[in-house]
């Protein structure tokens, strides 16, 4: 059982790592994680690129392809591990909130009848019939209100690449989603992108670096 506060909003930060493409949702998402997690700096772009085919279609989303991702997460000493994961309910969702984590939540891409009046001045599109397209979209579950009756999201594709880096606070940014328009476009969906840290890990890394600093002094 899930106990919620009032209110709870996560704090994302602004980046010029954000790829400036529509496609680009679920990468973003990754991306706007580790930046929230101060990691961004130690990965490459190209090599996320990479372990997600990521091209016009966006990232493949296998889950074979986040254990690439977290075997590189590994390499690079960074105690977090990305996972597709399932929710029930909305309720599943906020307790990460609570952990104040940010959670990218994947949706039909109807999800954009919904949403596309709050791309204002960060881009301009023209949508067309996509609202029609059986294709995926992630949106990056930031807050509620009202104990979860109210819940917010930020667009990692359509928003965030398009803020002025002057701008540091992403919270002016957030829209609220209707739960029954929520429910609506992650029908038989119900996936997540969820987030762990590792505090073995974090550890072990820790004894590393000094271990390593050690043998050079030896040599």
């Amino acid at each position: 059982m899930v106990t919620l506060t009032n209110s709870t909003k996560v704090s994302l930060k602004n980046s010029d790592i954000y790829v400036k493409e529509p496609q680009a949702c679920g990468l973003n998402s990754i991306l706007a994680i580790l930046v929230h997690l101060n990691c961004a700096n130690k990965v490459n772009l190209d090599d996320i690129k990479e372990i997600f085919d990521y091209d016009e279609d966006g990232i493949r989303d296998e889950r074979y392809r986040f254990n690439k991702l977290n075997k590189y997460l590994n390499d690079k000493q960074i105690p977090y591990r990305f996972y597709p994961s399932k929710y029930e309910s909305l309720s599943d969702l906020y307790k990460h909130l609570n952990n104040n984590m940010p959670v990218p939540v994947f949706f039909w891409l109807k999800i954009l009848n919904f949403t596309h009046r709050h791309y204002k001045t960060e881009y301009q599109m023209n949508l067309g019939d996509i609202f029609q397209s059986d294709n995926k979209h992630v949106l990056i579950l930031v807050g509620y209100e009202n104990k979860g009756e109210k819940i917010f999201f930020i667009d990692p594709s359509y928003q965030m690449p398009w803020v002025p880096q002057s701008d540091n606070d992403l919270a002016k940014h957030y829209f609220a989603v209707d739960a029954k328009d929520f429910y609506e476009c992650t029908r038989y969906l119900k996936t997540f992108i969820e987030v762990k840290y590792l505090k073995t890990e974090a550890k072990r890394y820790g004894r590393a670096k000094p271990q390593r600093e050690k043998q050079v002094k030896l040599a």
